[in-house]
């Protein structure tokens, strides 16, 4: 999966968040018991309003997913390979 540009990255982080957990079949209700909140509070993340700081890190590690990817919608290694940390393995050649 590669980054999708998206116009605004509030929308953005809202369906990645939806989506994720989904994914990882859980229920809005499910999710804000795992992080100790109300479900109101975690639905209005989803759908109006920017997720605090301090929920990211829990959340993501619920979902299985990186706080780098819900952010930014990209893969960290398809990241690094854009900046060049990591290159394409190669074979290396036995004499």
């Amino acid at each position: 999966m590669t980054r999708q540009t998206e116009s605004d990255p509030k929308q953005a982080i809202q369906r990645r968040l939806a989506e994720y957990r989904n994914r990882a079949g859980l229920s809005q209700k499910e999710l804000a018991d795992f992080i100790g909140i109300q479900k109101d509070r975690y639905s209005k993340w989803e759908n109006r309003s920017t997720i605090p700081a301090e929920f990211i890190p829990p959340v993501c590690a619920r979902l299985g997913i990186t706080a780098w990817f819900l952010l930014s919608g990209d893969l960290v290694e398809e990241h690094m390979k854009r900046r060049g940390d990591i290159r394409p393995n190669r074979r290396e050649k036995r004499v």
